[in-house]
């Protein structure tokens, strides 16, 4: 075995030291480069998280925690509309408001039920205490909406819930105007059982306890989230749910008018219709019934199938 010089067992170790420090800068370097990248993607992950996370709502544990939610969070983004007509010298009382709506964007829409009864430029709409001149006017035929602009900039907005989602005996609140909260339960689940219904026309749903509700009163649930309009049938309040009405919001800020595709189609709904015979049925439970040409509009998109 060979003698090893001291010269050249320093050398050794001094280039065993350099080499190893090498490695580990270099493996710190594409360690440090993958956890960046991972946070990156983590972060692109969880980033839509932490938006809807930034102010998470329990649900109301009382009723008088969930109206005083609705007055802090809600209210502020519920309109009066008057006709300008009727201001006086220290401006307008409640009894002469004609209408009331919420506000749906930042930039002034404000959606009504009902057909305007005045032009544009006849109205003055208040929000949150300060009034606002209309500049456009446009009605949502399928749903009676109504659509104010108002000159306007930064408004506070509703929230949309789930008006297809309530359940019979669940309680919601319809605010008739800025004073008034009213707190009502669905009793109901309606369905136009055993006559022929329409792709085009939306289905009211559900039908509530108080029928001295105006008809027209935005509907909300126990978060504050608009989830429809009030609707008189006869003696009967139903609720057309906001999910019927959000296409038409699509469409005016994509389009500024109001647009929607029309199937033209008349069918049973099989899964809520009464009296249907087997031999048509042919055991389905569920599913829309349709039969013969007299089932499309003429000159509708399902007619040209």
């Amino acid at each position: 075995m060979k003698n090893i010089s001291w010269f050249g067992l320093v050398r050794t170790i001094l280039l065993s030291i350099v080499l190893g420090a090498a490695s580990g800068i270099f493996a710190t370097s594409l360690t440090s480069s993958y956890l960046s990248d991972y946070a990156i993607k983590l972060d692109e992950f969880v980033r839509p998280l932490q938006k809807e996370s930034d102010s998470p709502k329990s649900f109301p544990a009382s009723y008088a925690e969930a109206s005083n939610r609705f007055v802090s969070d809600v209210l502020p983004s519920l309109a009066t509309i008057y006709p300008k007509a009727a201001k006086g010298l220290y401006g307008y009382t409640s009894d002469e408001a004609i209408e009331s709506g919420v506000v749906v964007t930042q930039d002034g829409w404000v959606a009504v039920h009902g057909a305007p009864v005045m032009n544009a430029n006849q109205i003055a709409v208040n929000v949150g205490d300060q009034l606002y001149s209309t500049t456009q006017i446009i009605t949502d035929s399928v749903t009676n909406i109504t659509f104010l602009k108002l000159q306007a900039n930064g408004l506070p907005v509703v929230e949309f819930g789930k008006g297809f989602d309530l359940t019979i005996g669940q309680q919601v609140f319809a605010s008739e105007n800025v004073k008034t909260l009213l707190g009502v339960s669905v009793v109901e689940e309606y369905w136009p059982q055993g006559i022929i219904a329409q792709s085009d026309i939306p289905t009211r749903r559900f039908i509530l306890n108080d029928k001295t509700i105006q008809s027209g009163s935005p509907l909300f649930d126990l978060n504050g989230k608009l989830i429809g309009f009030a609707e008189k049938k006869d003696t009967e309040i139903r609720l057309l749910p906001i999910e019927t009405v959000l296409p038409a919001v699509s469409a005016l800020l994509e389009k500024k008018k109001i647009s929607r595709p029309s199937l033209g189609l008349q069918y049973i709904d099989l899964s809520h219709s009464v009296g249907v015979p087997e031999k048509t049925k042919r055991t389905y439970r569920s599913g829309a019934y349709v039969t013969g040409k007299s089932a499309s509009k003429k000159g509708s998109s399902v007619a040209n199938v």
